[in-house]
């Protein structure tokens, strides 16, 4: 868990983001706070599936 609020910390500072939230949903589905950019969200979900 700590790699990968890491990495998700990393992609976030890399993009400029300072405050945002990302929610999991029991089926799986990755949802974003308008705070991160729509261009980013395909980063983070590779991020969080890889572990």
């Amino acid at each position: 868990m700590s790699r990968l609020l890491r990495e998700i910390s990393t992609l976030a500072d890399d993009a400029g983001i300072v405050t945002g939230e990302i929610w999991i949903e029991h089926s799986g589905r990755v949802r974003f706070s308008r705070e991160i950019p729509e261009a980013l969200h395909q980063r983070f979900r590779n991020v969080i599936f890889s572990q």
